[in-house]
């Protein structure tokens, strides 16, 4: 069963399963709509979409790639709530809450974007600092190696709770799809 986890979340990490997940997104906030109206078709799309910057997030591809995508994301998310909800929500109860979780997924996308950018910037520079400070190498080393194995801990930690946010924001979209359907089939 965990290999069937591990396989499923590795491919919607992927290209055709973050489509996918778009589209189901989409198709969800289209049929939320149709049901409940515009204020929880927003909240059902926004949830949506931090299902998908989690899945974004998780990517395996080349750091500026990544980066780009998720600058991307973000953009189109502000862009596609400001042309589909912005005006309808205006004087909702729920128009505070929504800007918020907005906020949030655009925000958190672009600066993570930005930061991987950033950081293949400064790793592909030209300008790399020459190793003059070798006198405390071996001081040095062994902090380093220390260090490396502390982050390595909380890469695995922070990866796991990524993966159960992840899953847990899958379960809450597949558990709202199932309302709407038994509610159609009705």
């Amino acid at each position: 069963m965990s290999s069937v986890k591990k396989n499923l979340w590795h491919w919607l990490s992927t290209k055709p399963g973050l489509l996918l997940a778009l589209l189901l997104n989409v198709l969800q906030s289209w049929i939320t709509y149709r049901l409940f109206g515009i204020d929880v078709s927003a909240m059902a799309y926004l949830m949506g979409a931090f299902t998908v910057f989690i899945f974004l997030v998780d990517n395996r591809d080349d750091r500026f790639l990544k980066g780009f995508f998720l600058i991307a994301y973000g953009v189109m998310i502000q862009f596609s709530y400001d042309l589909v909800f912005k005006k309808a929500l205006e004087g909702s109860p729920w128009a505070d809450n929504v800007k918020m979780l907005l906020m949030m997924i655009t925000i958190g996308s672009t600066g993570a974007g930005g930061s991987l950018i950033a950081t293949h910037s400064d790793r592909s520079s030209a300008d790399l600092e020459s190793g003059s400070n070798q006198a405390n190498g071996e001081s040095a080393f062994t902090r380093l190696d220390t260090l490396e194995r502390q982050v390595q801990g909380l890469d695995r930690k922070l990866d796991q709770l990524i993966k159960r946010a992840g899953l847990t924001s899958a379960g809450l979209l597949f558990v709202g799809l199932m309302l709407v359907i038994l509610l159609l089939g009705r």
